[in-house]
């Protein structure tokens, strides 16, 4: 809703930035796309929109800390704007910062509950916290789900808690059940 409160010539920057980003690879600029986004967010700070674009434009250039401020800038400006969450997520979790993995995968899901890849996210991170009631309960969840069978990886994520609680043959399910969703791999 902030976005939509966005002054005119704001709105202009940002879809200049836009338009710069949509062009053919070969031809856009993305320093160029980020200083229109630059100048947007100058404009009006609370732009969680134009945030975000400029968060992913930061990351297709390389400078995470800058996307991941930008992301951060938009949730701030805009908490119930779900675009700038999966992002920083998946930075947060680059960095193997997990309590903020948790925090934000949280957040989101309580935007939208239905996000099984998010509800992995939060498993592994309830995994790599210490937490493996946590991440067996949601990696569970994430498998019971109808969209569990695209999400494999929580079998081997099971497969590590349970590995980790000592208990090996269930362990050793899941890891083959993991293995198996890759056949022709190495």
């Amino acid at each position: 809703s902030t976005s939509l409160n966005a002054p005119k010539k704001a709105r202009q920057r940002f879809e200049k930035g836009l338009q710069e980003i949509a062009k053919d690879p070969e031809r856009r600029d993305l320093r160029k796309a980020g200083e229109s986004l630059a100048k947007a967010v100058a404009a009006y700070p609370r732009y969680a929109a134009a945030w975000t674009a400029l968060g992913k434009v930061r990351a297709a250039m390389g400078n995470l800390d800058g996307a991941q401020r930008a992301f951060q800038a938009s949730i701030e400006a805009d908490s119930d704007y779900m675009p700038p969450y999966q992002p920083l997520i998946l930075l947060e979790m680059g960095q193997r910062r997990w309590q903020q993995v948790f925090n934000l995968s949280e957040k989101l899901l309580q935007l939208h509950e239905q996000l099984t890849h998010v509800r992995y996210y939060q498993a592994k991170a309830s995994f790599f916290l210490g937490d493996l009631d946590k991440a067996e309960s949601l990696s569970r969840l994430v498998l019971s789900s109808a969209e569990g069978e695209f999400l494999p990886d929580a079998h081997q994520l099971l497969g590590l808690v349970y590995s980790k609680k000592g208990q090996l043959k269930m362990a050793a399910a899941e890891d083959r059940k993991f293995v198996a969703t890759r056949p022709n791999s190495d």
